[in-house]
Parts: structure tokens; C-alpha cells; sequence
């Protein structure tokens, strides 16, 4: 049997984060009652506050997850590699109903996290196919996916001012090089960092890819030390990042 060829492959899709609103819509759209709803909406929390790969989240097991340390262990991440990383309460809690519901179902710790009510792994097929669906549900026009909600994720971090190799830890990128396209994770740590951060926030918006602001970065770098006169800085609007500093 021949194997269907994804309907975006070979495409390339511009960045779109989500917005808190969003977000909190496509939670809501997921069944309040239903078991399997209980268990979308715990998945798709998890996905958003902690930033993992739907790989990584589809190969979870209960002895994985601390919630007095409000943490999540990876123990095969992208390359092999393990990894810890955070999650806060409120996106525990909903993934603490789920683990509450799939024990009145009988299911032990032998089955993944998120599986099936019959407790058989969930396929990365059917997540593709449940957040258009949601998205639709919850009235967003924009491309909804599970890597979104990592670029989401990872956005809301670099809004957040978190420094560049934390937000590379939670990810589990083995380089600052291979940050999802939303921040300037290119840019060394210097006094631009606030308006580095705000030019690669600037470009996330417009759905452009992070090795795009190298150059930018490299010239904010140079004015501080500098090596590049202001009036060398271009485009134009490169200066009005460069005057916040």
C-alpha cells in the first residue's frame, strides 16, 4: 500500500503565533464532558506552556511528569537527547484531569500520557487533523498546528525577556542556530539584547524567518561597540530600535 503524500508538502508557511485570546478559544473548543475532549485540551495546554515537539509530547508517560516540581522530563527528544523542562500550574491542572479520567477508565501507567480511551498511542495523524478542526470551532482564521504552539511558546518567552540559552534549553535545540524563527537567537548576549529582541519580535509579526535578522542583529551589535556609525544603519527603521537602547 502506497503511502499518501502530505496535501503542504514541499510548502513553506510563514510564521504565525497565536494570541492568549486564541489560545484560550481553541481550549474552550474542546469538549468539557467528553473524555476525549478532556484529553485534547490537556495536550493542546501542554503543547502551548511548555514549548515540546508533539513527538515528544505523544511519547510521555505519567512516571514523566512532577507537578510539585512543575516540570516535564523528555527522555528522547530531537537526536536522542533528554531533556527537562517546565510547566506551570495551570496547564498541569488540565493535564491532571486528563490522568484523574483515564485512571476511571482503567488505564495504568503502561500507556502513554495522551492515548486513545482504549489506551493505544495517539497518532501525530489525528492531532493534524483535530486542530483545524478546533481552530475552526473557536472562529480563528489562522493556520492552526501543533508546531505553532511551540513557536507560540517560544514567542511568548522572548517577550518575555527570558535569556536566549534558557529559552534554547526549554526547546531543546542543541544551538541558539536552530531557534524557531521568532527572536533573534543569532545575536550574542550584549546591551542591544532589548532592542535585538524587539527587532526579531518586529519580524515575527511579519511571518519572516530568523536568519533574516542576522544582518540587522550584526549591525545593532556593531553601533554598540562602535565599530558602525548610526547614520550606517539601514534600513531606515533599524534606527528607531537602535535609539531604545
Amino acid at each position: 500500500m502506497a503511502l499518501r503524500t502530505p496535501a503542504n508538502k514541499g510548502h513553506t508557511y510563514p510564521v504565525e503565533t497565536l494570541t492568549s485570546q486564541e489560545l484560550q478559544a481553541l481550549l474552550q473548543a474542546c469538549s468539557h464532558r467528553a473524555p476525549t475532549g478532556i484529553r485534547n485540551r490537556a495536550l493542546l495546554a501542554l503543547l502551548w506552556r511548555s514549548g515540546l515537539r508533539i513527538s515528544e509530547a505523544l511519547m510521555l508517560y505519567p512516571r514523566d511528569l512532577d507537578p510539585q516540581q512543575g516540570s516535564v522530563r523528555v527522555r528522547r527528544g530531537k537526536g536522542g537527547k533528554a531533556r527537562l523542562v517546565g510547566l506551570d500550574p495551570q496547564a498541569f491542572a488540565m493535564v491532571q484531569r486528563w490522568l484523574d479520567q483515564r485512571h476511571g477508565l482503567g488505564l495504568t501507567g503502561r500507556a502513554p500520557v495522551f492515548c486513545t480511551l482504549a489506551g493505544k498511542p495517539l497518532q501525530t495523524s489525528y492531532i493534524r487533523m483535530l486542530l483545524p478542526r478546533l481552530a475552526r470551532r473557536a472562529g480563528i482564521d489562522k493556520r492552526v498546528h501543533a508546531h505553532g504552539l511551540r513557536h507560540t511558546h517560544a514567542a511568548e518567552l522572548a517577550a518575555e525577556r527570558v535569556p536566549i540559552n534558557q529559552i534554547q534549553q526549554q526547546l531543546g535545540h542543541a544551538s541558539p542556530r536552530h531557534h524557531v524563527p521568532l527572536f533573534g537567537s543569532h545575536c550574542p548576549t550584549n546591551p542591544a539584547g532589548d532592542a535585538i529582541s524587539l527587532i526579531s519580535l518586529d519580524f515575527a509579526q511579519k511571518g519572516i524567518y530568523a536568519s533574516y535578522t542576522l544582518p540587522f542583529c550584526r549591525r545593532v551589535s556593531q553601533y554598540i561597540s562602535g565599530t558602525q556609525p548610526f547614520f550606517r544603519l539601514r534600513p531606515l527603521w533599524l534606527q528607531r530600535f537602535a535609539k531604545q537602547i
